[in-house]
């Protein structure tokens, strides 16, 4: 059920960039333990609304995974023993990891396969240079982990449309909530054209937390001189073309849920149009 969103968006994003740099850890672990996989997928979350956690993919031999807590600012390490959460709250980087291994080898865990992600970087933030984690007020984590438990709603329904529709993922590297939908093949089942869509935080084409629809065609768009309209968010030009809702313009609107399903209806379906693909969406 769609929950409403009351914290303006802008107001949450220093909260956003802490716990974008807390989920480095259970990138890392992911990254670490599980298969290199085409999409770099090995390091992406599954967002658990009941438990407000950002959950990184299960490893095997011994079957274990690592969390995020969200509103309790913790890592938490789920396997079959009861091992101590690990908090983030009052301690750097370095000492987490520190406190990352301890509990990893009660578990048996072979640290030394433990390593930083290098093949991408995420923003430079203070924390890099030392600087202890401090947990954000709770309201704000709260208000977050609404942004992600709305959005996940939203997208799965969607994803339920399209048999060949990716997971809905939280990753890493840009910290979006995103899903991925091939919407045609050539004849050797090589994809020729996709959308994507999904929640990004800030960045530098948007200013706060904003809904995206994107989109990919192997051969050249021919794009219309007025792109679509829609009734409400905006298309987005500089660097990449794609729909654009800000937060800001949920937040403003009394009926918010409405709002986001009318943004992706009309967005995925004029998008759809653009790659002449006959195969619309509907969000109820």
């Amino acid at each position: 059920m769609w929950q409403n969103l009351t914290v303006d968006g802008r107001k949450l994003t220093t909260t956003i960039q802490v716990v974008h740099q807390a989920s480095q850890f259970v990138a890392m672990f992911g990254n670490s333990y599980l298969p290199k996989q085409a999409d770099d997928s090995q390091n992406n979350f599954d967002w658990n609304e009941e438990t407000n956690q950002l959950e990184g993919r299960w490893i095997e031999d011994p079957e274990i995974r690592l969390s995020l807590d969200v509103i309790n600012f913790e890592l938490i390490i789920d396997k079959y023993l009861a091992l101590e959460p690990i908090p983030l709250d009052g301690w750097n980087k370095d000492q987490v990891l520190s406190n990352l291994i301890a509990e990893l080898k009660k578990a048996r865990i072979d640290t030394t396969k433990l390593h930083t992600i290098n093949h991408f970087k995420i923003p430079k933030h203070p924390l890099d240079a030392g600087q202890a984690f401090g947990k954000p007020a709770k309201e704000l984590l709260e208000e977050w982990a609404l942004y992600l438990s709305n959005s996940q709603l939203v997208l799965e329904e969607i994803k339920s449309q399209y048999d060949r529709a990716s997971e809905v993922r939280v990753w890493p590297h840009h910290f979006d909530m995103g899903l991925y939908i091939p919407l045609s093949w050539d004849g050797q089942k090589k994809e020729k054209q996709s959308v994507g869509l999904g929640l990004a935080i800030a960045d530098a084409y948007v200013d706060e937390p904003y809904f995206y629809i994107n989109h990919w065609s192997e051969s050249e768009i021919a794009y219309p001189e007025s792109l679509p309209k829609l009734h409400f968010g905006y298309w987005n030009t500089k660097d990449w073309k794609g729909l654009v809702l800000p937060a800001s313009a949920i937040l403003a609107h009394t009926n918010q849920e409405a709002l986001v399903r009318l943004f992706f209806r009309e967005g995925i379906n004029a998008t759809m149009k653009l790659l002449n693909c006959e195969n619309p969406v509907v969000v109820r």
